[in-house]
Order: C-alpha cells, then structure tokens, then sequence
C-alpha cells in the first residue's frame, strides 16, 4: 500500500472505496457460503454456533467472539483482513501529512501505543484485537517500500546474492519456527510478531533485492496464481475440510497413501481458486471498479 499510493493523487475516501472494492465482496461471499452451511447442518469450519451479530459484525470487518466462544470470524482466514482493512482505515487518514516517511512514523507510534495500553488496561475485545502487535508488520510493509525507493542500490551480483539469502534464511525460519512453537503463532501476539515477523520481513526483502537487481519471473502460470491468491486465500481451508472428510471415507487407515490426499487436497484448493477468481472475483471487482 505505501509502494501503490507513493505518487498518491486519491483521497482518502476514494483509497478506502478501492479497498473495500478489492477485498470485501469475496470476503462476504464465503463469510454467507459457511453461513448457509452452518444452517444446512453441514460442516462449516470450524463454527460451532452462530449468534445473530455473528454476521454483521463479520460482515464489517470487526474483531468479535463468536457465540461459539471462538475469537475468529465466521470465515476463519477472515482474521488477517480483518487486520488488513483495520490498517487501510488507519493509513487513509495520514494522508493529509503529504510524507510516507512521516506517515510511517505515526503509524508506527500509534502500533506500539496501542499495543502498550492494551497490556496495561482492560479494553473492549474489539479494540484490544485492534491493538495486537501484528499491526506492527504492517510498519514493517512500509519500511520497506521506502527501502526500495532509496537511490542506494548494490552491485547487481552482490543484489542478487543477498536476496536469495534473505529468501533462503527467512523461509528456512519459518520452517523452523513451526517445528519448534507449533501453535504459538496460531495467535497476533507479541511473540508471534517476534518469532515471524522477522522471517517474513527478510522473504519480502529478498524479493524485492532480487526484482531491484533485474530479477523477473514471467511464467504465465505464477503470475495467474498470483492473481488469484486472493480467491485460494479465502477458498482454501473449506475445501481442505471437505476433501479431508471425503479422504476419511474412501482410504480409511492407510496413512501411507497420505502424500497423495495432501497433493489432491492443495490441488483441489487451487483450483477451487481459479474458479472462484473467474467465476466472482473477476468479474465483480471490475464492474463495482468501473
């Protein structure tokens, strides 16, 4: 977001329209889809019970405990945008300041204000989702975008080096922090920031060295998958239940045919994705963008 609006001509009405354009009619769709199957008795995540401002406030992006006691919105995955739209209220309103450097330091103030009242005095549970520390990666976004925008470059070669690094070391980070905390990270707390923030932002760095450097991928297939990362985002743990059930009932204790269920299960993901994607985001996106 700091990299897109960087020659920003918008208002900040105008940045948030876009935002909801973008995010919120695919999001709604799957929040109603696990709804209908809630209602239908059919399994729907991981929803349990559904009380009537369940929705609503799902359906506006508000952090809520479900009447099943679970801190989630009814789409599960929906917690991160949750977070994502929290941020693109926040980061409309610095937009008066005419600096992304400044805009960056008061975001950043306010992330670790925030966080730091939250420990030290009971909120609501709306604003103390809000003040979690995650919030700080999206400081961590802006930093590097204006990283990216400095004129100091490296040797390319060097460039290069360091950005296969950084990708090698944060992703291998991330391999081993799961391996050892397993469900620390499952929540947006401090040492979930600590333990991934990092890794993430060294990945992102990396690829952004590399694409510095003259590095460029032009397969047809990432960048289709890149389009629709979005629709397998929000597509993919229903799909993963509904294929674990069917995987349940036809191959019942035999474990050993499991690296074949994990590559039908990702691949029936992606490509619920891509029907999503044609079929909705698409299309949806560009009329309501028009």
């Amino acid at each position: 977001m700091f990299h897109t609006t960087r020659n920003n001509d918008r208002t900040s009405v105008q940045f948030w329209a876009d935002r909801v354009v973008r995010v919120a009619p695919l999001y709604w769709l799957m929040t109603l889809v696990i709804v209908a199957l809630y209602l239908a008795g059919l399994p729907s995540g991981d929803v349990k019970h559904i009380d009537g401002n369940d929705v609503p406030l799902a359906l506006l992006f508000l952090p809520n405990i479900r009447g099943d006691e679970d801190w989630n919105p009814i789409l599960s995955t929906g917690w991160t945008l949750i977070f994502e739209m929290y941020f693109y209220a926040l980061f409309g309103l610095t937009f008066f300041l005419r600096s992304q450097a400044k805009a960056l330091a008061l975001l950043t103030a306010f992330f670790v204000a925030a966080w730091l009242v939250s420990t030290r005095i009971p909120l609501p549970f709306t604003l103390f989702r809000w003040s979690e520390p995650i919030t700080l990666e999206f400081a961590a976004g802006g930093l590097l975008a204006l990283l990216y925008r400095s004129p100091v470059e490296l040797p390319k070669l060097s460039a290069r080096i360091a950005g296969w690094l950084l990708i090698a070391v944060g992703a291998a980070a991330f391999f081993v922090v799961a391996y050892l905390f397993t469900d620390a990270t499952a929540e947006p707390t401090a040492f979930r920031t600590l333990i991934n923030g990092p890794p993430a932002f060294m990945v992102v760095a990396g690829a952004l060295m590399l694409e510095r450097s003259g590095v460029v991928w032009k397969s047809r297939t990432l960048l289709l998958l890149g389009a629709a990362s979005y629709s397998i985002y929000v597509v993919h743990l229903p799909v993963f239940q509904y294929a674990a059930l069917l995987w349940n009932q036809l191959s019942p204790g035999m474990p050993q045919l499991l690296p074949l269920y994990y590559a039908a299960a990702y691949a029936a993901a992606v490509l619920a994705g891509l029907a999503l994607y044609f079929a909705f985001e698409k299309p949806v996106t560009a009329f309501l963008k028009s």
